[in-house]
């Protein structure tokens, strides 16, 4: 497998990892602030999404870049 795909495959990993500490740092940050735990976890899910939204469109760049 050629160097730049493993390479690809792993800043997707880590863009996971990055959006999995958003949710969690965003969802904590909430819940520090007295918010009901619905919203908490609103919070969370909301900047989950944004980071791996986010991720996948700095990706797709980089994909672009790479292969063209």
């Amino acid at each position: 497998m050629p160097i730049r795909v493993v390479l690809f495959m792993f800043a997707l990993a880590l863009a996971v990892v990055f959006a999995m500490f958003a949710a969690v740092g965003a969802g904590v940050l909430a819940h520090l602030r007295g918010s009901h735990p619905a919203a908490s976890l609103a919070a969370g899910a909301v900047a989950f999404g944004a980071t791996l939204t986010l991720a996948t469109l700095l990706g797709g760049l980089a994909h672009a870049v790479l292969y063209t």
